[in-house]
């Protein structure tokens, strides 16, 4: 905009009758009551309208001043409320200013400088700057009702501590000054502030009238936003070059760069952009600053200093998309999501030089590439030594996959790891679907520690027991975990008349719960509720039989966390049917010792089932099937004590194997073996203390290793009432 039109625009603010004005020439007003005059200062005069005094419009020329403190400027038609000229200063604190449909609110020319603290100012436009003057608003609202917020005419504007500036068109817009008048860019700083059109973009930067081209810089500091009626926070033209920099702030919309224009933006200090980037000449990510793509984009150099682009906001374009880059440099992330099951992903082109080191952060999932594809390409580069890594490893379905350069290429691509190495969740799968056996031998245990010696008392009796167990198990498909089991048994029984000996007959029920471990914050939970029925038969001559036969209902659930720390989950349930028989015999030696040899036999079938966690990844089981043998040996001593009762403490030791072998889940299309065959040897220790003639109290604790399956400790706390 010429000089000429500039004067003429602010002339024009000012009004036809101008000369009717009140002149104050050298002189000092207040206004603290309504007044319906315009004002003209001039030759350092100063004015000041307090609170409940208001005027007309006001111009101030030839190192006037202007304050308004609570008090209100009204101008009307073209005329601008108030208008400082020439270095002039006008400080503004609760004021209200407000001009006509086709006037500024306020303008400076010729570097003024107005300071508006908490103030409201509106118009056509808000505001006019020109010539190196400066508007600095500290909170309040500057709004143009039928054009821009503010222009911008090589001059500075400075908003803070909330300041909204809103435009029916720009928010702002900025020019260059004309190189006739001494040339000059404009600087936008905002603090804390709010710019924002309701039709177009929100910033402006264009050309001045005459074509004169340069350079604006803008400042977008600590939560200010910037809000584009079209989706545009940043439209460069006319040959303008824009210096946008963004310091702790989260902007969402594009910068549109015309052909022969160019711009910079720098996001620092965790500032965030989500918006597309047309012919943006450079973009620097520094110190957490994050860069959110919504289609494809092209950007010329890239810059990233513990920064992030971000590939993966689906919302506005669905798909994935490519980010073509001239130069890239420095160190940072690059968010990506790629999907093997169709050979489709995000990717990252530089035509040109790429250096510096950088990491991939790539969505995992639970869903298997298709079988025989060639690695996928990720990140194309036109050499340089740049390094590419993964920030984590990447699940693909069943498998874990790496990042490797090719051979003699400047290419990058996703290739699984050597070895078959399991992802999280194929490792939850296989551990969950291993872990029934360990749950139901957990609950049986053996004769003496589900009800005590029953030798020490008589007749038929109600029980109870308390226990815990933890297993570290680790599957022939190698998968590792924790198991812990706590639970709780009751039972009921009867003796049968007519037969050598004695002979029990009762009905049992139960509850436990296992947490499992599978290790980096995955976990799976197993519910079981039993029921069953036992018989027991002891023989004069120390013979003994225990028979258990005892139904399960499983509930089974997996929470898994992914190499890329996001969770998925699944559940499933599933019966299980199991049998148990016990021979033994109880010899007694001298001196209140005894010693028991037994040999133990059981079987457990679990139904197979099949589920699919919420990352897509399937899985299938033909059973957690189980039949174990146990041949071993319990030595103890009867200890009678003063006041009647009667301790029994004991040593057992037994070698335990596991015969079943095929156990078999498939994991998506992958098959695996899953059973802890094996043999493994047992320890225990308890004693029983039998109280008085009806109850009985026992404990005991149980260690036992081998194959596949560790038992760091077993503890078993029972009690027996006879009647």
């Amino acid at each position: 905009m010429p000089l000429s039109v500039v004067v003429g625009l602010v002339s024009a603010m000012a009004g036809t009758g101008l000369a009717e004005a009140k002149v104050l020439d050298g002189q000092d007003e207040t206004v603290s009551t309504p007044v319906a005059e315009d004002y003209h200062l001039i030759n350092g005069s100063n004015l000041e309208v307090t609170a409940g005094g208001s005027t007309l419009m006001i111009i101030a020329e030839s190192g006037s001043t202007v304050t308004v403190n609570g008090g209100q400027v009204t101008a009307s038609g073209a005329q601008t409320g108030i208008s400082m000229r020439e270095g002039t200063q006008a400080s503004l604190d609760g004021a209200t200013v407000t001009a006509g449909a086709s006037g500024y609110g306020v303008g400076a020319v010729n570097a003024s400088t107005i300071v508006a603290k908490g103030s409201t100012i509106s118009g056509g436009s808000g505001a006019a700057l020109s010539h190196g003057s400066v508007l600095e608003l500290i909170g309040g609202t500057l709004t143009g009702t039928r054009q821009m917020g503010a222009y911008l005419n090589g001059s500075t504007l400075v908003a803070s501590g909330g300041t909204v500036i809103s435009g029916k068109t720009n928010g702002l817009n900025v020019t260059q000054d004309l190189a006739a008048d001494g040339g000059g860019g404009s600087q936008v700083r905002l603090d804390g502030s709010m710019v924002m059109s309701e039709t177009a973009s929100a910033i402006l930067v264009r050309a001045a009238a005459d074509g004169t081209t340069g350079t604006a810089t803008i400042e977008v500091n600590n939560g200010s936003q910037l809000i584009g009626g079209n989706g545009t926070i940043l439209e460069v033209t006319g040959g303008m070059t824009a210096d946008f920099a963004a310091d702790n702030s989260q902007l969402s919309g594009d910068v549109v760069v015309d052909d022969i224009s160019s711009a910079n933006l720098v996001l620092r200090n965790n500032a965030s952009l989500r918006g597309n980037l047309v012919n943006v000449q450079s973009l620097a990510l520094q110190s957490g600053g994050r860069w959110t793509l919504t289609q494809d984009a092209q950007v010329g150099d890239l810059s990233l200093d513990d920064g992030t682009v971000d590939f993966t906001d689906r919302d506005t374009t669905p798909g994935f998309k490519t980010l073509t880059l001239d130069s890239l440099e420095g160190s940072g992330v690059f968010v990506m999501g790629i999907d093997l099951a169709s050979g489709t992903g995000d990717l990252l082109k530089i035509t040109g030089t790429a250096e510096g080191n950088h990491q991939l952060s790539i969505a995992s999932t639970g869903v298997d590439p298709v079988e025989g594809q060639a690695p996928h390409r990720i990140v194309e580069t036109g050499g340089g030594d740049a390094t590419f890594g993964l920030l984590h490893d990447i699940d693909f379905g069943t498998f874990l996959y790496t990042l490797e350069k090719g051979d003699g290429e400047d290419n990058w691509y996703l290739k699984q790891k050597p070895g078959n190495v399991l992802t999280p969740s194929a490792r939850a799968v296989l551990g969950m679907f291993s872990a029934a056996p360990t749950v139901w031998y957990g609950e049986l245990s053996s004769l003496r520690s589900r009800m005590g010696e029953l030798r020490l008392g008589q007749g038929q009796g109600l029980w109870m027991r308390g226990y815990g167990n933890r297993y570290n198990l680790s599957a022939s498909s190698a998968v590792a975990y924790q198991q812990d089991q706590n639970g709780l048994s009751f039972g009921a029984d009867g003796a049968l008349p007519g037969y050598d000996g004695r002979w029990l007959l009762g009905v049992m029920g139960g509850y436990s719960e296992s947490d499992l471990d599978y290790s980096l914050g995955s976990s799976g939970k197993i519910k079981s509720y039993y029921a069953g029925a036992y018989s027991t038969w002891m023989a004069d001559s120390g013979y003994y039989i225990d028979a258990v036969l005892k139904y399960n209902r499983f509930r089974n659930r997996n929470d898994v966390v992914m190499s890329d720390g996001r969770k998925t989950k699944g559940e499933y349930h599933n019966d299980g049917l199991g049998a148990s028989v016990e021979v033994g015999r109880h010899i007694k030696l001298d001196d209140g010792w005894y010693v028991e040899p037994f040999t133990q036999l059981s079987t457990l079938r679990v139904d197979g089932d099949s589920y699919t966690l919420d990352n897509g990844l399937r899985a299938e089981s033909n059973g957690a099937n189980s039949l174990l043998g146990k041949v071993g040996a319990q030595v103890g001593r009867n200890l009678a004590l003063d006041s009647g009762a009667l301790l029994q403490p004991y040593l057992k030791v037994a070698a335990a194997h596991e015969f079943i072998n095929d156990n078999r889940v498939k994991v998506n299309d992958n098959r695996f073996t899953n059973d802890l065959s094996g043999t493994r040897g047992e320890v225990a220790v308890g004693v029983v203390a039998q109280v008085s003639d009806v109850l009985q109290l026992h404990g005991e604790f149980q260690y036992s290793n081998g194959e596949h399956i560790e038992q760091p400790y077993g503890v078993n706390l029972g009690l027996r009432y006879n009647f």
